[in-house]
């Protein structure tokens, strides 16, 4: 009996974010769901809009970038503007539910990777009430701790005490209790959300860790000319860190500061921060910011540094660290969620806690590790943890799972 699925994500497949990589992996391994006895289709916003797929495979270019971190930057500072923000996107959340049930499609399963869209499809498809007759099993990828509203709130520190704040305290808890499964992508955040969500059946819960291509070395050298060559992927936003990495080269002494080059991939609301910090602390020619790199370009231009750093406060399981790792570079990052899953310190990296003493601290006594040696090692580790065919393989065995489990 063949299992038919559906992964459903209301942003667009192009977005710069963990998922929607996921997702674009999972597509281009449709036959390998066949091959399980499973029918696999992937919705995302741009998919069920008009023009479905060739509109996909044609991304927009995107414009007026600044502006609108910028205006993020704006957001996240003010009460009102963020339940603005966050009102106007349950309403895009909701036609991208409207869309996709116009399609009529008849499922085994549905596959979400975030609440409010999880509660919106309850919602429409008139499955919030007792009468559950004829709903598909639901699965929900958590891509965080684990820790209730630690993401939210990271992004929207001002939500805290809303009206909107609490309705959307009451949908989570409801979706996590009408779940037939809740996937984790890192251990920890299993056991935080186990912890804090006791009367939830341990047996509905599932962890495995993401994973990308296998993709090889390519052997290219460091360009920089500096010792430690430092690069930086990811968002450009508070969560992020990158500010707190240029406060610690701002604070080595000038003779230490020039052993080091930071390259900054990415762009978001803090950049307009971080050029300032560079500014201040006079590190022009210390740091390059290269703005926004093509998922197909990233493996080539991480190859090119030293060492990857990341320094969130917040985070699942980091694909960014995945890709140094493939890369062979080794990581330093926070000892924070997901990130001690990953790296392991004097194995592959550094793990620190997330203040800026204490990365200055570890830029001012570089010499201490063998950090060539750790890049080999980061690359040995994500060839046995983190491979796409892994997670592939536990992808399936989880919705084959929970297809022969009775619904709650």
């Amino acid at each position: 009996m063949r299992i038919i699925v559906d992964d459903l994500l209301s942003a667009n497949l192009h977005t710069p974010i963990g998922p929607t990589g996921t997702l674009r992996r999972l597509m281009a391994n449709r036959d390998y769901f066949s091959a399980q006895g499973i029918d696999f289709q992937v919705f995302t916003y741009d998919i069920v809009r008009p023009g479905g797929m060739e509109a996909v495979g044609n991304p927009p270019r995107r414009r007026f970038d600044r502006t609108k971190a910028l205006l993020r930057g704006l957001i996240q500072d003010s009460r009102w503007l963020s339940v603005l923000y966050l009102l106007r996107e349950r309403r895009r959340v909701q036609r991208f539910v409207r869309a996709y049930l116009a399609f009529g499609r008849r499922v085994d399963m549905l596959v979400f990777h975030e609440e409010y869209t999880t509660y919106e499809y309850l919602r429409q498809a008139g499955f919030l009430g007792c009468n559950r007759t004829g709903q598909p099993q639901i699965v929900l990828f958590q891509h965080s701790d684990g820790t209730k509203w630690t993401m939210e709130l990271a992004s929207f520190p001002k939500l805290r005490n809303t009206w909107l704040y609490r309705r959307m305290d009451r949908e989570m808890d409801l979706v996590y209790h009408r779940a037939d499964r809740l996937v984790f992508i890192a251990r920890v955040g299993l056991e935080n959300f186990n912890h804090e969500n006791p009367d939830i059946p341990r047996e509905r819960l599932v962890f495995f860790h993401n994973g990308i291509e296998n993709l090889p070395l390519a052997g290219y050298s460091e360009s920089s000319g500096v010792k430690y060559d430092l690069v930086c992927t990811g968002t450009v936003n508070a969560r992020k860190g990158q500010t707190l990495i240029l406060e610690a080269l701002g604070r080595l002494r000038e003779e230490q500061r020039r052993e080091f080059h930071l390259t900054i991939v990415g762009d978001g609301p803090a950049m307009e921060a971080c050029r300032e910090l560079t500014r201040c602390y006079g590190m022009e020619e210390l740091v390059t910011f290269r703005g926004r790199v093509a998922n197909r370009e990233m493996h080539g231009e991480l190859q090119r540094h030293g060492i990857f750093i990341l320094m969130s406060s917040n985070e699942g399981l980091p694909i960014s660290i995945i890709e140094a790792m493939r890369a062979g570079l080794p990581v330093i990052t926070t000892n924070l969620a997901g990130m001690p899953e990953q790296v392991e310190t004097r194995r592959n990296g550094v793990l620190i806690a997330c203040k800026v003493e204490a990365l200055a601290d570890l830029l001012g006594r570089m010499e201490e590790y063998d950090w060539e040696a750790m890049g080999r090692e980061s690359r040995r580790r994500f060839e046995r943890e983190f491979t796409f065919s892994q997670m592939l393989q536990q992808y399936c065995a989880m919705l084959e799972g929970v297809a022969k489990s009775e619904s709650v």
